[in-house]
């Protein structure tokens, strides 16, 4: 059991760690749910989080996720982590889902308080001085910005999804002398992979990329190559 000061007065609403295996046809009802009501084309499965929650990095789930319940149901939840960024140094990212019918009680802030107390402890036992929350918002999530706005965030920055309605009419473009396009050999992945890590390390959010992540993207190549 999680305790939370001024958490709001709701009959048989408690919050608690997440405890492994059995959470996840819940969680996965409530993740799809809350995607849908904010427009996101989003269908996840107990299996679909099982599986992620094997590859989390800098994340505990027993440690780093909240629940909260209503009458032994899962209603919401909020997930934290961290990573070090070689431009804004340590950031510690949260998000949060919630059944539509449970928003705007108080649950969501409730979830919110205790996710920075929480990331706060942690980022105490790291080293250096430049530490940031972060949490990400869509256009849809008009409550989950305001509550954030209120708890002091600011956007500082901003991502746009372009959709072009048709491939209709799509200009074609004759390349520049001496350029080509050709099937990539599997012996080209490795310098593909390295300029593509050399051209992001100015990206936001960039971190230094590992051995692991170099083979998860040669496994993804095999499967759409």
């Amino acid at each position: 059991m999680i305790e939370i000061k001024n958490a709001p007065s709701i009959p048989a609403l408690h919050f608690r760690h997440f405890q492994g295996d059995s959470d996840y046809a819940q969680m996965a009802v409530v993740l799809t749910a809350s995607e849908v009501a904010d427009n996101l084309e989003r269908n996840v499965s107990a299996e679909d989080l099982a599986n992620a929650y094997q590859r989390l990095e800098n994340c505990d789930p027993f440690k780093d996720i909240i629940i909260a319940e209503v009458s032994g149901r899962i209603v919401g939840y909020a997930r934290g982590w961290w990573e070090t960024d070689i431009n804004s140094g340590h950031i510690y990212h949260h998000n949060g889902f919630l059944i539509p019918e449970w928003r705007r009680k108080k649950i969501g802030h409730a979830m919110l308080l205790w996710m920075e107390s929480h990331l706060s402890e942690l980022a105490n036992s790291h080293l250096g001085n430049t530490r940031h929350f972060q949490a990400n918002v869509t256009q849809f999530q008009e409550g989950t910005a305001i509550m954030l706005q209120r708890a002091g965030y600011q956007p500082i920055r901003y991502i746009y999804e372009m959709v072009c309605p048709t491939l209709n009419d799509i200009v074609e473009f004759t390349l520049p002398d001496g350029l080509e396009i050709r099937p990539v050999t599997p012996e080209q992945y490795q310098a593909i992979w390295k300029s593509v890590d050399e051209t992001g390390k100015e990206e936001w959010g960039y971190t230094e990329t590992t051995e692991d992540d170099y083979q998860e993207w040669l496994i993804l190549q095999r499967k759409v190559g």
